[in-house]
C-alpha cells in the first residue's frame, strides 16, 4: 500500500519543526491535531491521538516555517506512531504524505525548510549484514 523509505532513499529530508497547524480528518471532518513535528515538501508528522489508519485522508492548514505564508494541503496517512517502542516512546501521531498542494506553496515551503535542521536520529542505524558479507567476500 504505502512504502516508508529509509532516510537515505528519500527525495527530501524531513526537517525538525514545531509548527502549529489545523489537521482535519476527511472521514468525519473533525480536528485531529494542532502540531507538526517533522516537515518536508512531501509530508509531515502530526501529533494526534485520533484513531487514524494508513490510507485515511487528512486536510492540513499550516504556516510555512519562518514565514507568514499560510498553505493548505491534502494528505494521506502513511503510518501511525503509537509511542510504545523505544525511540517513539511518548510520541503519538501520524506520518502524512502530501497528495495535493499548490505548486507555489510547495516552492515556498521548500525555500523555508532549507535552513531548518533535520531531526536528530533517535534510532540506531541498522547494520547492513549483507553489505558486510559482500565486502568481505568480494573485497
Amino acid at each position: 500500500m504505502f512504502d516508508i523509505l529509509p532516510i537515505h532513499d528519500r527525495k527530501n529530508v524531513r526537517r525538525f519543526v514545531g509548527v502549529r497547524c489545523e489537521a482535519v480528518a476527511d472521514r468525519d471532518f473533525r480536528l485531529i491535531g494542532r502540531m507538526m513535528r517533522d516537515l518536508s515538501t512531501d509530508g509531515a508528522f502530526v501529533e494526534t491521538d485520533a484513531p487514524l489508519v494508513p490510507g485515511d485522508v487528512v486536510y492540513l492548514s499550516f504556516q510555512a516555517p519562518r514565514t507568514r505564508v499560510w498553505m493548505d494541503a491534502c494528505a494521506v496517512v502513511a503510518r501511525r506512531v503509537e509511542g510504545r517502542r523505544g525511540s517513539d516512546r511518548g510520541r503519538r501521531g501520524v506520518g502524512l504524505r502530501f497528495v495535493s498542494m499548490d505548486a507555489g506553496d510547495r516552492a515556498i515551503l521548500a525555500a523555508s525548510l532549507q535552513r531548518m535542521p533535520p531531526p536528530v536520529p533517535e534510532r540506531n542505524v541498522r547494520a547492513d549484514y549483507a553489505g558486510a558479507v559482500l565486502s568481505v567476500a568480494y573485497g
